[in-house]
């Protein structure tokens, strides 16, 4: 893939991006459209070193699944909704999502609020709005942690409003682990997950999180 490529287009039912690099790089920046009806999954082919895909412009993206090796990282820019239709989300591994939302350059969504989330072996979903944005809220799909220890994120650099990810539910597997971080504007940080009361006060894990 060539970096700046102005389109991408995704003939196949699985289209795979085989990155190779040996080092901790930005290995494509697609600044265009991609279309496919197909599934996508990034794969680093060189491990332990991490290849981001950046995405621009993407339009709707892609309409079948998404899986996230495994020392890939798919990195969606203020203007990128390229998950907003995706049918699913895997991560695999160290493989992770970064959603950077400024500005407010698009009032829709970035991923889609019904596609389900699975994190196998690990992996990392993380969210950063910045001073501009007052308040916003993201609303996911069923979250599911297979295996592995999940990181969900907000970094937040508003120090007004509210921001919150609303989960539409969460389910873990035994012995497995998620961990909900936000950054020092935690205060006006939130994460939900539909249907389950709120934590009281002096607990750090809720009921949901069994």
């Amino acid at each position: 893939i060539s970096t700046l490529a102005s389109t991408l287009t995704l003939g196949a039912t699985d289209n795979t991006i085989l990155f190779g690099g040996n080092k901790n790089t930005t290995a494509a920046i697609i600044d265009g459209t991609i279309a496919s009806s197909g599934n996508v999954i990034l794969e680093q082919r060189i491990t332990p070193f991490n290849s981001n895909l950046e995405l621009r412009n993407t339009g709707d993206g892609w309409t079948g699944s998404t899986t996230i090796g495994a020392g890939t990282t798919l990195f969606l820019d203020r203007n990128s909704q390229a998950l907003k239709n995706t049918s699913g989300i895997t991560l695999n591994g160290s493989g992770r999502i970064y959603v950077e939302r400024i500005n407010d350059a698009i009032a829709g969504d970035q991923i889609s609020d019904t596609a389900p989330i699975t994190f196998q072996g690990g992996g990392e979903l993380e969210f950063r709005h910045d001073s501009a944005i007052s308040s916003k809220i993201e609303n996911l799909g069923a979250v599911t942690i297979a295996s592995g220890r999940a990181h969900l994120k907000l970094n937040n650099a508003t120090s007004s409003g509210g921001n919150e990810i609303v989960l539409s539910s969460l389910t873990r597997s035994t012995n497995t682990a998620s961990v909900f971080w936000g950054n020092a504007n935690s205060s006006n940080v939130l994460w939900k997950v539909t249907g389950e009361s709120d934590t009281p006060a002096g607990q750090i894990i809720g009921p949901w999180a069994t």
